[in-house]
């Protein structure tokens, strides 16, 4: 009987430990700092803090980006668009998140870069005579 207890004091322990743990869906707003017009087709990048390990998401027509699938953990966000300046920020997903994650809206300030004069030259073209 005390064999038999300890079995399924062991199975039971076993079964709820490989519940699969949910994942989170981490949804955030890309927009323009001084219009909040939404920018579309901008670049998120997910990282881990501890690692190299990258994943990249594009920022729909609305400027809403999505990234599925995420464990919970500390991750940095760098969300950045061409003629802006890039933003990053720490995310912590933690056991207690919703399913769906919103960290809301990052308002990218526009970039500015003053280019220098560009001149370009041609050689004359080549000419054979017969």
């Amino acid at each position: 009987m005390r064999i038999c207890s300890t079995i399924l004091l062991w199975l039971v322990a076993y079964c709820i430990y490989a519940q699969p743990i949910p994942n989170v869906a981490v949804r955030g707003t890309v927009v323009d700092s001084s219009m909040y017009q939404p920018l579309p087709w901008a670049t998120a990048l997910r990282s881990l803090t501890d690692s190299s390990i990258h994943r990249i998401t594009l920022a729909n027509a609305q400027g809403t980006f999505v990234f599925r699938g995420i464990a919970r953990g500390r991750y940095r966000l760098t969300v950045s668009c061409v003629g802006y300046t890039k933003i990053s920020q720490p995310v912590n997903v933690s056991p207690i998140a919703d399913l769906t994650l919103d960290i809301g809206t990052f308002a990218l300030p526009a970039q500015t870069v003053r280019l220098s004069e560009v001149r370009v030259r041609r050689p004359p073209p080549v000419t054979m005579r017969s």
